[in-house]
């Protein structure tokens, strides 16, 4: 879109995955959210080896199941939506100088998905616990610049940029895992 003065707004999709400190989650929810995920972790890794699995099942998997204690998963699932809010509003806190306009389409947690860990691994139950541990955000943007004259190349690029210089001071990492330019 341009006016007649040849500046245009320039909208740019960014999936950005970001990780909460967990000093932040220890102060705000306390050791039970923070030593959630190895806690669930070092559980399913006795359950799935007891059960000879072969793999380790997503969290949905143990829902249901006996052996898995309701309260730490609860706790897990109370953490990531923590996590997940708390991330969104503060993509949207920092951004919003940025750009003429922030929103956050989707917030993920990766913990809920199915683990790229396998049992044989040396380091099989540490990954796993960073794998349960629902610091880890995925969220999408939808942001959009203003953008004096020019045809708007790269800038998928400065936005990426901007949202990843942006972001950093407030979480333990930034990645900005794709960016696209959005069709007005």
């Amino acid at each position: 879109m341009t006016d007649g003065r040849g500046i245009r707004i320039v909208k740019t999709a960014l999936s950005v995955r970001v990780r909460v400190a967990m000093a932040l989650l220890e102060a705000r929810l306390g050791e039970l959210a923070a030593g959630g995920g190895a806690n669930l972790a070092a559980r399913i890794d006795e359950l799935v080896r007891r059960e000879k699995l072969g793999y380790y099942p997503a969290l949905d998997y143990f829902g249901q199941r006996d052996g898995i204690d309701r309260g730490l998963l609860a706790a897990v699932e109370e953490t990531a939506r923590f996590v997940r809010d708390y991330a969104a509003n503060e993509a949207r806190t920092r951004l919003w100088p940025v750009f003429s306009q922030v929103r956050v389409v989707n917030t993920q947690s990766p913990c809920f998905a199915l683990p790229g860990v396998r049992i044989a691994q040396p380091d099989a139950l540490a990954a796993l616990a960073r794998h349960y541990t629902p610091n880890l955000v995925k969220i999408d943007l939808l942001v959009s610049s203003l953008q004096k004259g020019g045809s708007g190349e790269g800038a998928e690029r400065a936005a990426a940029q901007k949202a990843d210089w942006w972001l950093r001071d407030s979480f333990e990492s930034v990645e900005v895992s794709d960016a696209r330019a959005v069709a007005e």
